[in-house]
């Protein structure tokens, strides 16, 4: 009876493991032209004020939850579930004068990303210029958190009772 209590309590455990998030092109395929950040703008500028408010603004058309003012350069490292990450790419060869910009959101915590070298176009094909991270607003958990960790003290109550019966 142990043994299948302790099968049921390590089945449980595996299911509550955290899965590798997939990168999530909030623009689709391929990248945005950097010079359009004016139209947003109205500076044609890369500073942090600019890039986030075209990242704000294309989260928002694309329905996404809305990135926080904290950003960092990111150059490795752990990504948490609801960042985003910015990249900016030379022209290169073939690309767009300003090059491209490329925006990726998270939706499940991931240990580190490779950032590519080398944009993959149209927009960019050039090396990276910068690699920014942003914060995500935080969403309220509606419950279910406390829920399960409830049910998981339950169970663990009851296996006690068992074992010690």
């Amino acid at each position: 009876m142990k043994k299948l209590y302790l099968a049921v309590l390590g089945g449980a455990l595996l299911l509550c493991h955290t899965a590798n998030a997939i990168p999530i092109n909030v623009l689709g395929a391929g990248d945005f032209p950097a010079q359009d950040i004016e139209s947003i703008t109205g500076d044609p500028g890369l500073g942090d004020a600019n890039v986030l408010a075209w990242l704000q603004t294309e989260a928002a058309l694309n329905r996404f939850p809305a990135p926080t003012i904290n950003q960092s350069d990111y150059t490795g490292g752990e990504i948490l579930a609801g960042d985003y990450l910015v990249l900016h790419y030379g022209s290169g060869p073939g690309g767009t004068p300003a090059g491209g910009l490329v925006a990726l959101y998270f939706d499940a915590d991931q240990l580190s990303f490779a950032v590519p070298a080398r944009g993959s176009g149209p927009n960019g094909f050039g090396g990276i210029s910068f690699a920014r991270l942003y914060d995500h607003v935080g969403v309220p958990d509606g419950g279910t958190t406390v829920m399960l960790l409830g049910g998981a003290l339950t169970a663990l109550g009851l296996l006690r009772r068992k074992l010690t019966s």
